[in-house]
């Protein structure tokens, strides 16, 4: 639900507020992509709502070469993967962090008020687990 011009509030989707990032996986077989200061998020990260930090982190090479960095307060959801047979996991990113494919980020729309999108979010997990449907293998993925 948005707010229409008239105050009213009216019916909307996700995607209508949000533009929705992909991230990606720079090669692992490359030693001077991995190691760095920079978080690296993947499902295995996505445990709690404020994500602080992450078990793998890139160097500024690897962030170049793969995959997309996103700012402090950016809420991430996971779009991919066996979890989502079970929980759809959304947190917000305390600094900046890169992600994986798996993983979406929402940037708001200019409409949308930042601070407000994670809670918006999160309280729709419910009808976003409903969304999710079989991908190949076995994984979930959110349509």
């Amino acid at each position: 639900m948005k707010r229409g011009k008239g105050g009213e509030w009216t019916n909307t989707t996700l995607g209508s507020i949000t533009d929705f990032l992909s991230g990606g996986t720079p090669a692992k077989d490359r030693a001077d992509y991995w190691g760095g200061s920079i978080p690296w998020v993947s499902a295995r990260d996505m445990k709690s709502f404020r994500l602080e930090d992450t078990e793998d982190h890139l160097t500024n090479e690897g962030v170049h070469n793969g995959t997309r960095l996103v700012p402090s307060g950016t809420v991430l959801l996971l779009a991919r993967g066996m979890t989502l047979l079970n929980d759809v996991p959304i947190c917000v990113a305390n600094r900046s962090v890169t992600f994986n494919q798996d993983v979406k980020a929402l940037r708001p729309k200019s409409d949308v008020r930042p601070d407000f999108l994670p809670y918006l979010v999160l309280g729709n997990k419910d009808r976003l687990l409903s969304l999710v449907d079989l991908a190949g293998h076995g994984t979930g993925k959110v349509e």
